[in-house]
C-alpha cells in the first residue's frame, strides 16, 4: 500500500507539472510526435513502395491495380520425367500441400487449385473393339480433373459430368470438351466414343479400351481470373471429369493414370512485410523438401521467393539512403527536443530543489521525470505513428522539393514491427533527453541552487553584444538571392565553374 501511495503520489506531482506549463508541456509532445513521425514516415515509406512492386512483380499485375494479388505456389509432378503414378499414390502429398504447406510457408492460403491428368489416349468411335496402330485415331487427348471446376466455367451445351465408378461393365465414363475442341471435331453432346490406352504388363504392350460419353460443352467464366493457374487454352484437348470418374472409373481400368498433377497454393499477401521475408524464403524451401519426401519428383516450378529475395535486398539499400538523406532533419529534431527539455528543467530547478530540501531522494526526483515523460508519450507515440504513415503517404507524391503534385498512388502504408520498434527508439531518445538535464538538476539544494542563480545574474556578453543574431545575417542573404535570382550562384557563374564570382 505504501508503495501504491508513493506511486500515486509520484503522479499527481507530474500531472501537475504538465497542466501548471501547458504550452512547455505542448512544444515538447509536439516535438516527440514528429521525432516518432520522421523516424516511422522511413520505413513505412521503403516497405509500402517495395511491397507494391514486389506483388505488381509476382502477380504481373498491371500498372493501376488496386487490388492484392495473391502469392503462387505452383507445385507440379510429371511422369515425362519421372514414372506415372496411382491415385493412391499421390494422396499423402496432397493432403499435406492443402493442409499444411501454408502453415510450413507462413501465410493464409486464399486459394487451392489441384489437377490431375492420365497419359495421352487414342480417341476413336464408338464400336472399335481393338487398337489397329494403323488405323488413324480420331485426335489423342488426355483424362482430366479440376477442382472447383463447376463455379468457373460455363456450360454451353449439356451438363456437368457425373461420376463414374466402374466403366468395364460398360458404363461410360462422362466428359466435358471444351467449345474449341467441338467446334475442330464436330463433337455433339450424347455422342459416345471409346479411348483406347498403351500399357506394358509382363513386357508386352496391351490396349485398355474405356468408352467416354460426351455430357457438356464448356467454355471459361473470365480466362483472366486467379483461378486458371494455368492457361485456360491448356484444357482445350483435355476430357475433363468429375473427381470420382477419376478415382473411380479411371484408376480401376488403368494401372498408373496419375501422369500429371499439379498442385497451386494462393497465398494472402496482406501480411507480407520486409522483416518477414527471410522467414517466407525458408517456408517455401521448406514446404518443397516437404513435398519431395512425400512424392520424390515433385518439382516447385513457380514461387515468389526470387522476387522475395530481390524485395528483401532492394528494401534495406532504400532504407539506408533514405536514413542517410534524413539524418540532418533526424538531427535537428533530437536538438530540438534536447533544447524543449533544457528549458523545462531549467524553469523546474527551484521546484527540485525545494523537494529535495523536503527529504526527496534523488531517485524521486527523477522518477518524477520519467512518469512526466510517459505520460506525453502515451500521446506522442499514437499521433507519431499515425503521423508517420500520412508522412510515408505524402513523401510517396513528392514530384520535387516541396511539390507534391503527383497523382496518389494508394500507397499501403501500415504499422510493422520495424515502424513500432523504430518508434519506439525514437521515445526512447526523447526520454534520455529528458531524464538526462534531470538528473544533474536533481544533485541541487536550495542552497547549491541560489548560490548558482547569483553567479549569473548577469547575461554572457556574447549575448548582451548581440553576436548570436549575427547567425541570421547568411540566412538572410540567401533568402534575398533566392527570392531575386532564384539560386545562389548567378547562371553565368555556374557556367564558367566559379563560384567565387559571387560568394
Amino acid at each position: 500500500m505504501r508503495l501504491l501511495l508513493g506511486f500515486w503520489s509520484i503522479l499527481t506531482i507530474a500531472a501537475k507539472r504538465l497542466s501548471a506549463q501547458r504550452t512547455l508541456a505542448a512544444a515538447s509532445t509536439v516535438g516527440w510526435i514528429l521525432a516518432v513521425a520522421l523516424t516511422v514516415s522511413v520505413p513505412a515509406y521503403a516497405d509500402a513502395v517495395y511491397a507494391r512492386m514486389f506483388l505488381r512483380h509476382v502477380a504481373r499485375a498491371e500498372e493501376n491495380a488496386d487490388s492484392i494479388p495473391l502469392l503462387g505456389y505452383l507445385f507440379r509432378y510429371s511422369a515425362a520425367s519421372h514414372t506415372p503414378k496411382q491415385w493412391e499414390d499421390i494422396q499423402p502429398v496432397d493432403a499435406y500441400l492443402s493442409h499444411q504447406a501454408a502453415e510450413t510457408i507462413g501465410l493464409p492460403l486464399a486459394f487451392l487449385g489441384r489437377y490431375v491428368q492420365t497419359d495421352p489416349f487414342a480417341l476413336f468411335p464408338h464400336g472399335q473393339t481393338t487398337f489397329d496402330v494403323r488405323s488413324e485415331p480420331l485426335m489423342w487427348a488426355s483424362f482430366g480433373w479440376i477442382s472447383d471446376l463447376p463455379s468457373h466455367i460455363v456450360i454451353a451445351e449439356g451438363r456437368y459430368p457425373s461420376e463414374t465408378s466402374d466403366a468395364t461393365q460398360g458404363q461410360p465414363v462422362e466428359v466435358l470438351v471444351s467449345g474449341e475442341l467441338a467446334t475442330r471435331l464436330g463433337f455433339q453432346v450424347g455422342e459416345t466414343y471409346t479411348a483406347f490406352f498403351r500399357n506394358e504388363r509382363d513386357g508386352f504392350e496391351v490396349a485398355t479400351a474405356l468408352p467416354v460419353e460426351i455430357v457438356g460443352v464448356w467454355y471459361p467464366a473470365d480466362p483472366d481470373e486467379s483461378f486458371w493457374f494455368f492457361d485456360p487454352s491448356t484444357f482445350e484437348e483435355r476430357f475433363l471429369v468429375a473427381k470420382g470418374s477419376f478415382a473411380g472409373a479411371i484408376a480401376n481400368a488403368l494401372d498408373d493414370e496419375v501422369y500429371v498433377a499439379a498442385w497451386y497454393l494462393g497465398m494472402d499477401s496482406h501480411r507480407v512485410e520486409h522483416r518477414s521475408t527471410n522467414a517466407l524464403i525458408r517456408g517455401g524451401l521448406e514446404a518443397h523438401q516437404q513435398a519431395a519426401m512425400l512424392l520424390p519428383g515433385i518439382e516447385l516450378v513457380n514461387s515468389p521467393v526470387g522476387a522475395l529475395q530481390a524485395y528483401r535486398n532492394a528494401k534495406r539499400t532504400l532504407m539506408v539512403l533514405l536514413y542517410a538523406f534524413s539524418l540532418p532533419t533526424v538531427g535537428l529534431m533530437l536538438a530540438f527536443m534536447s533544447l524543449v527539455s533544457y528549458l523545462w528543467v531549467e524553469r523546474h530547478r527551484l521546484e527540485v530543489a525545494v523537494l529535495r530540501g523536503r527529504g526527496a531522494t534523488s531517485r524521486q526526483v527523477i522518477m518524477i521525470a520519467l512518469v512526466q515523460g510517459l505520460l506525453q508519450a502515451g500521446f506522442a507515440f499514437p499521433l507519431g505513428m499515425f503521423a508517420g504513415l500520412r508522412l510515408s503517404q505524402l513523401i510517396g507524391r513528392a514530384r520535387g522539393f516541396l511539390d507534391f503534385t503527383l497523382p496518389k498512388l494508394a500507397l499501403d502504408s501500415r504499422l510493422t514491427s520495424d515502424s513500432l520498434r523504430l518508434g519506439a527508439l525514437a521515445i526512447g531518445l526523447a526520454l534520455i533527453t529528458l531524464l538526462l538535464p534531470t538528473r544533474e538538476a536533481a544533485e541541487e539544494t536550495v542552497v547549491t541552487y541560489r548560490r548558482e542563480r547569483a553567479r549569473m545574474m548577469r547575461s554572457p556578453w556574447w549575448r548582451r553584444a548581440g553576436l548570436d543574431f549575427l547567425l541570421l545575417l547568411p540566412a538572410g542573404y540567401g533568402l534575398y538571392l533566392l527570392r531575386g535570382q532564384g539560386s545562389l550562384l548567378p547562371v553565368t557563374s555556374v557556367l564558367r565553374g566559379s563560384p567565387m564570382d559571387n560568394p
